[in-house]
């Protein structure tokens, strides 16, 4: 088990490290899509990938690159994402945006925020919650 854990970690710093790197120069879109393509199929598509590559897709200007694709598929990729990672609000953020200014769906976008902000406010719940708990432990052992 133990390695398990320190091989889950060890791509994880490598997804981190590639991210912090290069993985969000979005101004080199067409450059850094095959590094992603790589990436990703070394790390067994990592999902912490997916959120930066589902952006990239939407920059490219190289007709290699986005003739294999068509924008339904971008959608379906955030759909995706937001399906398994629920609580990433970047992902809503972008999804919404993608659905709003690319696909011209106002309806779906506005589903998309709202979703975000419905996870968004569980969260915050929960921190509070947290907290709260926290100083009523800090208040209680320091009387």
């Amino acid at each position: 088990m133990k390695n398990i854990i320190a091989d889950l970690i060890n791509q994880n710093n490598i997804v981190f490290n590639f991210l912090e790197t290069s993985g969000r120069d979005y101004d080199n879109a067409d450059k850094l899509i095959p590094a992603y393509i790589d990436l990703l199929t070394k790390t067994h598509f990592n999902a912490a990938l997916g959120l930066d590559f589902a952006n990239l897709l939407q920059l490219s200007n190289d007709k290699t690159i986005f003739e294999q694709y068509d924008l339904k598929d971008i959608s379906s990729l955030f759909d995706s994402l937001i399906k398994l990672q629920d609580f990433n609000l970047d992902t809503y953020v972008d999804a919404a945006n993608f659905q709003w200014a690319v696909m011209d769906d106002a309806d779906k976008a506005e589903r998309i925020a709202k979703d975000g902000i419905e996870r968004a406010q569980q969260k915050i719940a929960e921190l509070r919650q947290l907290l709260d708990s926290i100083k009523q432990k800090a208040d209680g052992d320091g009387a």
